[in-house]
């Protein structure tokens, strides 16, 4: 008898083994060699890699019962998604013997040296709100105004749609197919954009709360001003051209300057003072890049200096341009993290760069890089020193030769690609020299044979990572050319038979906490010091599906989330 096509093990192309010698990395290493070919970005179609990806799935909750009793559990039925002891009768149990149940995989309890609390408290049952209106579509960015009042929900289904936080009450809705009757629509710059793409890609409010801004899947930037009834009904928007594919990211350089960066290989800085005065406004294109961008960010500035804007690409390459009014490009750099690549010899990319604090002006600014290697499914994060800017804050003296500190340091790489970055700033300085709970990250990093600690620049700042193995990372930099690992959380959002990613990390704004969100649909605040847990919101059976987007409100007192399944809910967190 031939091999079933449909057993998971023959489609990843695993032979099993009787005596459980396979291991999760053995399941991982096959799935990834297999998806080179059945991705549709590399030939192939979304049917064989859903199929694909649901065999993986099998093959790890299978794997997990059967070494959990070493041999004695009751086999995994891949058909019927449960155990086939659970697929058939129970057999009758005896006054000396129980019926045997599928067993549960536990996790190792953890070492002494972690110091955290690894127990989770569900804060509440229930969320205070629950916003729909996204057309059951995944909910990919939301954002919370200024004061907490307004709430702004992005999805790829249901387009824009904003929210009065007290009461859940929908204000106004808006996607692309409300400019389709409209005189002034921009004409089509793509074949695609005619085929009526609508989905919201992304929402940002500014920070004096006036403007929000959408981004749509087409490259279509909208602008409202909700400062009266009318604007938060969105309709009518100012309409921002410029950019003809996907905006990947955006911020603010103040109140009413937006810097955004688009797959185009472009970035655009707009002036939305002007949306005050008339219904155009103008933007300056910044072009340097080859590669599709992923990220920008705007430094703190100081000295009375310019501001700096930071854009990096997806072939690992970053530019560093001032903000003064001629926009000009002072750095561009491209690192190549080794191997036989792709196009141009560079295997990595850059998925998000953000400008760190630093306790002395005159040393320059430091810009971190999170870079992806896909060909071996690794990451690591780099620090660049800026050099300083001359008293017209054009460029100084000396380039950008090599990048100052690395993570996890000493040429290693993280296992997974870093799905999120951010800074909580201004824990306390002791937690450097708490024990990180990870093997491969000793601490002999932070005495590496470089002396160089004359600024200290993230004595008082903590760089959160999560990644697509399922952990989170912190790290601070306070000596030397080594990042110094501070905790290692792993596994917090995996559910039975599978590690699931987790996707977004969120600091809060005092920085004294940090949220996480993953594929089990849960939600898990953390204390930034010591990684302790501080509650978790939502729980996987909910069905709401993973999380997509996290927003936390300008007061701490609550969290906007955003989920697959088309919701998004406000969870009330404790002070």
């Amino acid at each position: 008898m031939g091999p079933d096509v449909n057993d998971p093990f023959e489609i990843l192309g695993v032979r099993r083994d009787g005596s459980g010698k396979i291991a999760p990395e053995d399941l991982r290493a096959a799935f990834r060699q297999r998806a080179k070919e059945a991705h549709p970005d590399k030939g192939g179609d979304a049917d064989s890699f859903q199929r694909l990806k649901k065999a993986f799935d099998d093959a790890l909750a299978e794997l997990s019962a059967t070494v959990a009793a070493k041999g004695s559990a009751p086999k995994y039925d891949w058909r019927g998604g449960r155990t086939a002891e659970n697929a058939r009768p129970a057999p009758k149990s005896t006054p000396r013997e129980r019926p045997s149940a599928a067993p549960v995989p536990q996790r190792d309890p953890p070492r002494v040296s972690e110091k955290r609390t690894t127990s989770h408290r569900s804060n509440l049952e229930a969320p205070r709100l629950v916003l729909s209106g996204n057309a059951s579509c995944p909910v990919v960015s939301v954002a919370t105004s200024p004061g907490g009042n307004f709430v702004a929900t992005a999805s790829l289904g249901g387009g824009v749609r904003l929210f009065d936080s007290r009461t859940g009450v929908m204000l106004g809705a808006y996607d692309c197919r409300d400019r389709s009757s409209s005189p002034s629509s921009r004409p089509s710059s793509r074949p695609e954009d005619g085929k009526g793409v609508r989905g919201a890609v992304g929402v940002w409010f500014g920070p004096c709360g006036m403007p929000l801004v959408a981004a749509f899947a087409d490259g279509s930037l909208v602008a409202w001003r909700i400062n009266c009834d009318e604007s938060r009904a969105l309709r009518s928007p100012v309409e921002l051209t410029g950019h003809t594919r996907r905006v990947t990211a955006a911020c603010f350089a103040d109140c009413n300057v937006l810097c955004t960066a688009s797959a185009d290989s472009t970035a655009r800085v707009w002036n939305l003072a002007e949306m005050w005065n008339s219904r155009e406004v103008t933007s300056v294109e910044l072009v340097g890049h080859d590669g599709a961008l992923t990220s920008c960010a705007v430094s703190s500035g100081g000295d009375g200096l310019p501001k700096l804007l930071a854009t990096c690409d997806a072939r690992g390459a970053f530019c560093v341009w001032s903000m003064a009014p001629d926009f000009k490009k002072l750095y561009r750099v491209r690192w190549n993290g080794g191997g036989d690549g792709g196009a141009g010899g560079f295997d990595d990319g850059i998925v998000k760069c953000l400008w760190m604090p630093r306790s002395d002006d005159s040393a320059g600014e430091y810009l971190a890089t999170a870079h992806v290697m896909p060909e071996r499914d690794t990451s690591r994060v780099l620090v660049w020193r800026i050099p300083p800017r001359d008293a017209h804050g054009r460029k100084g003296r000396g380039d950008i030769t090599g990048y100052a500190r690395e993570f996890p340091g000493k040429g290693r790489e993280l296992d997974g690609r870093i799905t999120d970055m951010v800074l909580a700033v201004r824990p306390m300085k002791s937690v450097s020299k708490r024990d990180s709970g990870s093997p491969d990250d000793s601490s002999d990093d932070s005495s590496d044979d470089s002396s160089d600690d004359d600024d200290g620049f993230l004595e008082d700042g903590v760089l959160v990572l999560s990644g697509s193995g399922g952990w989170i990372r912190g790290t601070t930099c306070m000596d030397g050319k080594t990042m110094s690992p501070l905790w290692t959380l792993t596994d917090e959002h995996s559910t039975l038979g599978s590690m699931h990613a987790v996707h977004r990390v969120v600091s809060a704004p005092s920085g004294a906490r940090f949220a996480s969100g993953g594929e089990d649909g849960t939600v898990r605040v953390w204390d930034t010091e010591d990684a302790t847990a501080m509650g978790t919101f939502g729980h996987v059976a909910e069905g709401r599906g993973r999380v997509w987007s996290i927003a936390w409100s300008e007061d701490e007192l609550f969290l906007l989330v955003g989920y697959a399944g088309g919701t998004a809910a406000l969870w009330n967190v404790q002070p």
